[in-house]
């Protein structure tokens, strides 16, 4: 791997080459590899790796950041049955994020991000991929993004409101297979990450043709029935779940 940047650390770089995957395996069973680039650019010093408004350096005012990411990697999958002809599957990932800090009191995420998997054999696109298995189709374009964003509140700089929202496309050319998320989280910290109690509400909405539904399941199960004729699966709804939690947590 090579890394490096500006003497101000304005702009930085990222580029590696690896053996295996980094996802489904860590060592390659074929000759090919996996390769990996990104690049940060920043109003002043380094890019942060930081996600809540307490992370902020203290010294921090207003501040903007963004990156882009690249990432491919073939895989050959191993056959138990000889007869099964060998295929490579080529994974693609293209990502964008940028960022705003604003003093020690505020600071906003926004993260965009799409990947192809293309397969010689359609049975090896994963799961998510179902409907383009159903369609055979031999490629499958996923798409997402997330925005993020949080706030310090009261003069103490105890509290922090935070939320965020999620959706991702498991497949852009199949409908209702989206996957939604929307959660408000509270958190009040008596020593930064060290000790803090946290409440946090989550809505969670997954399609009628989206990996992990209730709906997805049932189609799954009753393979005799076209798993993309609607008219067949009437009274199919998306799954809409909202669970609350409240955790508190001490590292030591």
């Amino acid at each position: 791997m090579f890394h490096g940047g500006t003497d101000t650390q304005k702009v930085q770089y990222k580029v590696g080459v690896f053996n295996g995957t980094g996802l489904a395996q860590t060592q390659n069973i074929d000759k090919s590899l996996a390769y990996a680039a990104r690049m940060t650019v920043t109003s002043s010093g380094p890019y942060l790796d930081v996600e809540s408004v307490v992370d902020q350096p203290p010294s921090l005012g207003v501040r903007f950041q963004g990156g882009v990411a690249w990432y491919q990697s073939t895989d050959t999958p191993f056959r138990l049955d000889p007869v099964i002809p060998e295929s490579d599957v080529r994974n693609t990932r293209l990502e964008g994020d940028v960022g705003l800090f604003f003093r020690q009191r505020g600071n906003l995420f926004l993260e965009y991000y799409q990947r192809k998997i293309e397969v010689e054999q359609s049975f090896d696109l994963p799961p998510s991929c179902y409907g383009a298995f159903v369609q055979g189709r031999f490629s499958c374009d996923q798409s997402g993004y997330t925005v993020q964003g949080g706030v310090r509140l009261g003069p103490t700089d105890h509290h922090e409101l935070s939320a965020r929202y999620s959706w991702i496309d498991n497949d852009r050319d199949l409908a209702d297979d989206e996957r939604l998320e929307a959660t408000l989280n509270y958190t009040y910290f008596f020593f930064r990450h060290t000790m803090q109690l946290s409440a946090t509400l989550s809505g969670y909405k997954l399609g009628v043709n989206a990996q992990g539904s209730s709906a997805f399941a049932v189609k799954l199960a009753n393979t005799a029935v076209s798993f993309l004729d609607e008219s067949a699966w009437q009274g199919l709804e998306a799954d809409s779940n909202i669970l609350g939690t409240i955790q508190f947590q001490w590292t030591f």
